[in-house]
């Protein structure tokens, strides 16, 4: 009978959430108390205890919600911001080389230059004479 009891402190002992208040009542003794195996303020602070839960835990949904949504507009506005940045660059280097003169081009322009002064300086000369 103790093996019994000893071996169904262990086993249900492992397995409960009881109260550390809690009493333990052998068959066909009365309970300390009437009602609860529990003390009824213990049951209410436990009730209480139980509701909260519930209220932190959906406190914590919503706030696992809003950082989703966060961080989903967050991963929207970089992805707005990084093809912004790299039409940015590459609007930059059309200009640039749009602006920039190669060689070639200015060696045409040098001897068109050249060509047109002796052009002028020829035309003058054959109006003076």
């Amino acid at each position: 009978m103790v093996i019994k009891l000893i071996l169904s402190f262990i086993l249900i002992g492992n397995l409960s959430y009881a109260d550390s208040n809690a009493v333990y009542l052998e068959e066909k003794n009365p309970a300390p108390f009437s009602g609860f195996l529990i003390k009824e303020d213990r049951v209410r602070e436990l009730r209480n205890s139980e509701l909260d839960a519930k209220y932190y835990k959906d406190i914590n949904e919503s706030l696992e919600k809003s950082l989703s949504l966060q961080k989903a507009i967050i991963d929207n506005k970089d992805n707005q911001v990084n093809i912004l940045l790299t039409q940015n660059d590459k609007l930059a280097k059309s200009a640039y080389d749009s602006q920039e003169m190669n060689n070639w081009q200015k060696a045409l322009y040098f001897i068109g230059g050249l060509a047109a002064g002796f052009l002028a300086v020829k035309l003058a000369h054959e109006i003076q004479n």
